[in-house]
């Protein structure tokens, strides 16, 4: 389904109402011709569905690349454009009906082009309304529930159910709504002419000489939540219809379910012969059948308010003298009002991880969106757009959820396939031949012109530039600033070039006298757009001179040297006049060495057992001793060589040194030290979620936390791993009571009470063991002295105590404690 913007207008002449899109051009694409509507967006040129859709314009308005549709892909951002602007018109229907239609003309596309869908309706007589047709979903006409409807002859359905089978009398000599003091024939005043809609209300005459297809048909089209009742007029003949063949009329009334739109398709409606049939009516019409506003329903001013018709001639129309001819024409009327509705856009992911509602935050990364409503124009659509900027391939989500004026709830989706395009297109290159450009040649002692160049759209930032060398299969990093010199950037349309020169003089690190010098010059930039863009340039640089052919044979063997074409068996130091591949003067030497038998020791250091050389597997305890063993081979050469294996494992042992075995509520941190062996890093696995790669860390448990289980992965620097876990258990105890206190002693407890932590409220109680309170207290901190409330001494004995607290950790819960204690005397 396609998903344009509705231009919405009020009830005007036809003639002056402009076709949808006429114009246009796409706003989304390259074209400067785009052109903006009355609110200020640019305007879709599709017409709008009448059904209930969401549609991101981005994922439909073009066909996708076949690399990108390959990929699964529905549009792609790149290096140079990141950003793009996902758009939604969604369209919802009305909940909350008030009293208005809009009008538009439409493109002529009937839903049934056969103009005979369903079933036939038994009318064969002249000006008569058909039998009472039963309505298969719920459909609202100026916003009442509508169950049942009546099709006439004369191009009219009336939702009144007393016009089954009764007269469908024409004559029309006056506009709907009716002006005040019309007089004359005002046929559609009649009951059976009200809660109608007029699709093309004329002087037709069913009766007599139809054959086939002609006639009215009405059937249900499609599923729910877009059913429409379809209501066709197929070829029907002017009255009288003895000019059957001459005249045949055919148009089309359909009534949307969930959106209650109701839209005239008129493939054909041409002038009769006598003067009176000429007069036509479209529009709809209300139960009361009277105007509400004053003045011609032509004008621009006028409305449909809640109880007046809606119903008006052609274009250019004049009842009395007009002779209308409509071909291919269509009209769509649309409830106004309001409608409870959520949008929700949000990006999910293939990973697995939940997906990201957007926001309105134009500092989320996820992108943001904003919505463009009646703020524009009281006509104006809602237009919600995303703002997003994908580093990876992302999908994205637009969600519409809505209740219909059936109280049904809608939700409706699409989801776009954003891919991204890294394409490479910066180059660094010493000469314009492409076939040629990754690489230059020169002598050495000899200067180098190099060029970086990339497109002009392209913003660098960060520009890094590196240099190496490799030498002899080793490689070796240059100081960049003693390699190269970077010039001033220039600008043509297309390009931003910068020159760059390359030294004579190079550090010598890791050079080889007389072998050719590879050296790699590479420009990485980060460019304004977020991408990352990198070529690398090969120099090649040939001695001058004392360029050395070195080979080794074993005894016995030999060597033929392509410089001289001779045979050499014996060690040789030899050389050679000659000229490299650029021109460069050299001399080549021939070094020549011939191995005995040769010694190597392969000490070799793991966290785990190793599999030699031998295939043996050999281990070894992490007290640093090692595993040895001696092996006869044959060296890179072929000669005979001994190789010795000097083999450690040291294996990693998690063991974790804690500063407390327990927490209780007065000591809640406790510090953490890795004392492994055989690691040098470590993760430390918090029970909060969060991690610590510190030798030493601290952790501090909530009061809650019935115990805090910590963990310790200890890590190798030879790749292996080991943990270890402890569980601090927490003592959540908060109140003692002692068991027994002596009064008159000067060393003892002299009093009688808690010793309690965090405590905000107590009450204690005394009582004697024949049950008699003895002492009360309602203070935080109570202590019994040993005497009753007279102040009286009591005797030495066994009392019972009861206590109710609370305290800083559970301040709503209230606690409780009882028990005896001895009064010592």
């Amino acid at each position: 389904m396609k998903h344009p913007l509705h231009h919405l207008l009020l009830l005007l002449p036809l003639a002056a109402w402009p076709l949808l899109g006429q114009g246009q051009t796409d706003p989304f694409g390259p074209s400067d011709t785009t052109v903006k509507n009355d609110c200020g967006i640019y305007q879709w040129p599709e017409v709008q569905s009448p059904c209930p859709e969401v549609q991101i314009k981005q994922k439909h308005d073009h066909t996708p690349i076949k690399e990108y549709r390959d990929q699964g892909w529905d549009t792609a951002v790149t290096c140079n454009t990141r950003t793009i602007v996902l758009s939604c018109m969604p369209y919802r229907p009305v909940q909350e009906f008030n009293g208005q239609y809009t009008v538009d003309e439409i493109p002529f596309d009937p839903p049934d082009s056969t103009f005979s869908y369903g079933k036939q309706l038994p009318n064969s007589d002249d000006d008569k309304f058909c039998a009472l047709q039963k309505i298969a979903y719920p459909f609202y006409f100026f916003g009442f529930k509508k169950e049942y409807f009546v099709a006439g002859g004369n191009g009219i359905i009336t939702f009144s159910t007393g016009a089954a089978n009764a007269g469908c009398d024409y004559g029309n000599y006056s506009p709907i709504p009716w002006p005040d003091g019309a007089s004359g024939d005002a046929t559609p005043t009649l009951s059976t002419h009200r809660d109608a809609i007029y699709g093309v209300f004329q002087d037709t005459d069913p009766g007599g000489g139809m054959s086939g297809k002609q006639g009215i048909w009405y059937g249900i089209m499609d599923e729910y939540p877009c059913r429409k009742i379809i209501a066709s007029y197929n070829e029907l003949p002017w009255y009288p219809h003895n000019s059957n063949l001459d005249n045949r009329q055919s148009y089309q009334i359909v009534c949307y379910e969930g959106s209650n739109i109701i839209e005239v398709h008129i493939k054909r409606r041409s002038p009769a012969t006598c003067g009176w049939c000429n007069y036509g009516l479209i529009g709809i019409q209300n139960a009361t059948g009277k105007p509400q506003v004053k003045g011609d329903i032509g004008t621009p001013t006028a409305k449909v308010v809640t109880g007046a018709p809606a119903a008006f001639y052609p274009p250019g129309r004049n009842p009395m003298t007009d002779k209308e001819v409509l071909d291919s024409i269509a009209y769509r009327f649309t409830p106004q009002g309001y409608t409870t509705v959520n949008y929700h856009w949000y990006r999910i992911f293939d990973d697995g991880r939940d997906s990201i509602d957007l926001t309105t935050d134009v500092e989320d990364t996820n992108g943001y969106y904003s919505e463009m409503g009646t703020e524009l124009g009281d006509n104006c659509p809602t237009l919600t757009t995303a703002v997003v900027t994908p580093t990876t391939t992302s999908r994205y989500v637009f969600h519409m959820k809505f209740k219909n004026a059936n109280d049904d709830w809608y939700n409706l989706y699409d989801t776009i396939t954003i891919g991204m395009d890294t394409a490479n297109n910066m180059q660094l290159h010493a000469t314009s031949d492409p076939a040629t450009a990754s690489q230059h040649s020169i002598c050495e002692g000899s200067e180098a012109s190099l060029i970086l160049e990339m497109p002009s759209l392209q913003v660098p930032i960060n520009t890094v530039y590196s240099a190496w060398r490799i030498s002899n299969g080793v490689q070796y990093d240059l100081p960049v600033d003693s390699v190269i010199s970077v010039g001033q950037q220039t600008n043509t349309p297309t390009q931003k070039t910068w020159p760059i020169t390359f030294f004579k003089d190079l550090p010598d690190v890791g050079k080889l006298p007389n072998k050719i010098d590879s050296i790699y010059i590479q420009i990485s930039c980060d460019m304004a757009s977020g991408c990352s863009n990198n070529d690398v340039l090969l120099l090649k640089i040939f001695p001058n001179f004392n360029d050395t052919n070195a080979y080794t044979i074993c005894r016995g063997d030999k060597v033929v040297w392509t410089a001289d074409g001779k045979t050499y068996t014996e060690p040789t130091l030899t050389t050679l006049p000659l000229q490299s591949q650029p021109g460069c003067d050299s001399v080549v030497t021939l070094d020549l060495k011939v191995l005995d038998v040769s010694y190597t020791v392969d000490k070799i250091t793991d966290c785990k057992p190793i599999t030699w050389i031998n295939g043996k597997t050999y281990t070894e305890s992490n007290n640093a001793t090692a595993a040895s063993d001696t092996l006869r081979l044959q060296n890179q050469w072929g000669c005979d060589s001994v190789v010795q294996l000097s083999f450690t494992m040291i294996p990693p042992v998690a063991q974790i040194q804690s500063s407390r075995s327990s927490f209780d509520y007065d000591n809640l941190t406790v510090q953490l030290n890795d004392i492994s062996t055989g690691s040098n890093a470590r993760i430390w696995l918090l029970p909060n979620g969060s991690t610590s790669f510190n030798s030493i860390t601290y952790y501090t448990a909530s009061p809650e936390d019935a115990e805090a289980n910590i963990w310790l992965v200890a890590q190798s620097v030879y790749g292996c791993n080991d943990s270890a876990n402890i569980i601090i258990p927490m003592r959540k105890e908060t109140f003692w009571m002692p068991n027994a206190f002596t009064p008159d002693s000067p060393n003892g407890n002299t009093t009688f009470g808690s010793s309690s932590m965090k405590t905000l409220t107590q009450e204690m109680f005394i009582y004697s063991r024949t049950g008699e309170l003895i002492f009360k207290c309602e203070e935080p901190d109570c202590q019994w002295d040993g005497r009753d409330q007279k102040g009286n001494l009591c005797p030495q004995g066994t009392y019972v105590y009861f206590v109710r607290y609370t305290n800083e950790y559970e301040p709503d819960r209230i606690q409780v404690r009882r028990g005896t204690l001895t009064l010592i005397r």
